[in-house]
């Protein structure tokens, strides 16, 4: 997430790979003491860089598809964002 938001203003392409790849490794289960604000933080990230290259619904709809299929803490977290 470091690297995505360094890169956020200058790739937003970049930037939304990464968060997109960040949240598919904590919808799994993986990352080391994850906090609600790290879930939030990389789905924020991602939803600026998909709107600043016009990609913002399929974004939403991907990160949708992995709450649906994840971890019970990982969907409940985004369950208010993508409703």
């Amino acid at each position: 997430m470091r690297a995505a938001l360094k890169s956020a203003a200058q790739d937003a392409r970049f930037t939304l790979d990464l968060c997109v790849a960040a949240l598919r490794w904590m919808a799994e289960g993986y990352g080391y003491d994850l906090t609600t604000a790290d879930v939030i933080q990389a789905f924020e990230t991602g939803n600026i860089a998909a709107e600043r290259i016009g990609e913002l619904v399929e974004y939403r709809k991907t990160v949708k598809a992995m709450a649906n299929t994840g971890e019970p803490f990982f969907a409940k977290t985004l369950a208010q964002y993508l409703d």
